[in-house]
């Protein structure tokens, strides 16, 4: 809000929080890629192994809705709100979706990813697009011309 404020692009910095969230992402989904089942294992059981299939899916899910709150965050600074009439019609078709989704893990993940990508998709159009109410940058302070009032005699 400051860089925009100031007549800066603060697109950069909402690159930057992305940043950290992959960085954190990526080592949290090689994990659930290649050792889903000993997680799994280790954490729970060896009879809850079956959802272990799922994990990186879902873990892919977090990572996008994590962006997506991002996006969000970015568009609530910067004092944009018209992107919430868009992403209440995700919000209120994601229970829709999941309750006719099947009940198999992997598949019921694949739901969940596949709504928060389109949450995302909608946030991040409206977070990228240029601002058209662009705060101009400071200058010098402009003067009013004074008004001269008669001393009293």
């Amino acid at each position: 809000a400051r860089l925009r404020a100031a007549g800066e692009d603060p697109r950069p910095i909402l690159a930057r929080a992305l940043g950290i969230v992959a960085v954190c992402s990526v080592p949290v989904l090689l994990i659930f890629a290649f050792a889903s089942h000993l997680l799994i294992k280790a954490a729970f059981t060896a009879s809850k192994t079956t959802a272990a299939n799922s994990l990186l899916v879902l873990g892919l899910a977090f990572t996008v809705l994590a962006c997506t709150y991002l996006a969000i965050q970015y568009m609530l600074a910067m004092r944009r709100t018209w992107f919430l009439v868009p992403l209440a019609a995700v919000a209120l078709a994601e229970p829709i979706l999941l309750l006719n989704a099947s009940h198999e893990p992997k598949s019921f993940a694949a739901v969940v990813l596949a709504i928060q990508i389109v949450a995302a998709v909608v946030a991040f159009a409206f977070a990228l697009r240029p601002d058209r109410t662009r705060v101009p940058p400071p200058g010098p302070p402009q003067r009013v011309a004074e008004e001269r009032v008669p001393e009293p005699v």
